[in-house]
């Protein structure tokens, strides 16, 4: 059986050995949805903001009636899609929006940055680990208000 050289590899391939990063495979995205389907491809910034703050509001109460699952992948799903919602709404840099902003909200959620930082880190482009650690830091520090705070020793 032949080896695959670079130019053959499969882009799942290129992406675990680490020769090929999110951001690479989020700029293929658009060259590959028109010739597919293109409405998928395109989302307006409302529709992304909105399904991330649905998300961010549907999953604890998902999990307080009962649901099984954690809240960890929900809370970055959350983050990237109003991250992306608000890098079309400002004309930022999406990676580095999403990037930062993700880890904060993370960080926030878990009250834990490294655990965030480990986390994501792999996820995005080395180059904004720098502004991946801040934000961590900084969505840890943030006070989480107190009617969204589980209380030792209440009703369950």
């Amino acid at each position: 059986m032949p080896q695959r050289t670079n130019a053959t590899k499969s882009s799942i391939q290129r992406f675990a050995m680490r020769e090929l990063t999110v951001e690479e495979i989020i700029n293929q995205s658009p060259r590959r949805c028109q010739n597919t389907h293109r409405p998928m491809c395109v989302m307006p910034a409302a529709v992304l903001l909105a399904t991330g703050v649905l998300k961010a509001f549907v999953t604890p109460l998902c999990i307080e009636l009962g649901w099984k699952g954690g809240d960890l992948f929900p809370c970055i799903f959350a983050g990237v899609a109003t991250d992306y919602g608000l890098a079309a709404l400002t004309g930022a840099d999406a990676m580095l929006m999403v990037t930062v902003t993700t880890t904060a909200f993370l960080a926030g959620v878990t009250k834990k940055p490294l655990l965030a930082l480990g986390i994501l880190a792999p996820c995005f482009p080395m180059r904004g680990i720098l502004y991946m650690g801040l934000a961590a830091l900084a969505g840890a520090a943030f006070p989480i208000p107190a009617t969204l705070v589980k209380r030792p020793g209440a009703n369950k």
